[in-house]
């Protein structure tokens, strides 16, 4: 099983490498336009973030945020290559003659892990080289929420890709992610947004891995208040997808 899943792997990052180069493309892209444009444009207007009892600069409250986009957007990704293979037909093949369900899913989530934590490794570098005065000792703390934040985001692009009917519909899924990125916590703390909002992000998984992250950058105390609904979201999420793949038909 593992020889199958660990060449499963290598097929999803070398045949998958056309769909993961322009998501990985976008992502180092949108790293250096968020820590250029929002980091310099607000980090001069806002100075510094309240978190609980400490200041933190805002390009450093920021950095979390950026990490997380990036991950949550590749992650999510990763999960819905099952519709390209199911749209072509490989998903069948595959399960005919070389692997499992199980070990198809499985590889894909491999797959995100790796993904996420490359890239998510690679904007913090690219952060550092903008601003070498951030504090990037704390802030590589935060990259321990990262397989999970992967875990959960790719489980969440796998059902969708199990429920999606249409290339209509799949594109739509694709599209409703970016809504994410702003009803959360990622570019402003909680209690800067307007009370419906705050409602809103409080229901936004991405709020909990940002906040997660930054309070192990900067208040481990404090990781539990927002690690614990993050790892209920995580097991509730994979429960449901490892319900519909034993449940998933193979048709010929």
């Amino acid at each position: 099983m593992i020889t199958r899943t660990l060449a499963l792997v290598y097929r999803d990052l070398t045949v998958g490498a056309r769909v993961f180069a322009s998501v990985i493309l976008s992502a180092i892209l949108s790293i250096v336009m968020y820590l250029v444009v929002a980091g310099l444009a607000y980090d001069s207007l806002i100075g510094y973030v309240r978190l609980d009892s400490l200041k933190v600069p805002y390009i450093e409250f920021l950095i979390p945020g950026i990490i997380a986009i990036v991950v949550m957007e590749v992650s999510y990704v990763t999960g819905t290559k099952y519709w390209i293979d199911r749209r072509t037909g490989m998903f069948e093949q595959l399960v005919a003659c070389v692997c499992s369900k199980t070990e198809y899913f499985i590889a894909l989530m491999i797959t995100a892990q790796l993904l996420s934590l490359a890239l998510a490794t690679l904007a913090l570098a690219i952060a550092y080289l903008i601003y070498p005065t951030m504090r990037v000792t704390l802030l590589a703390r935060s990259l321990v929420a990262i397989p999970l934040e992967a875990a959960l985001f790719c489980s969440i692009g796998m059902i969708v890709a199990l429920l999606v009917k249409t290339s209509e519909m799949y594109n739509i899924t694709l599209n409703m992610i970016m809504p994410l990125f702003f009803i959360s916590t990622a570019f402003y703390p909680l209690y800067a947004l307007p009370l419906p909002l705050r409602y809103i992000a409080l229901a936004n998984p991405l709020t909990y891995v940002v906040e997660t992250m930054r309070n192990l950058a900067y208040s481990p105390s404090n990781v539990l208040h927002s690690s614990v609904p993050l790892i209920v979201l995580t097991v509730a999420t994979l429960a449901i997808l490892v319900s519909m793949v034993r449940k998933l038909e193979i048709t010929d």
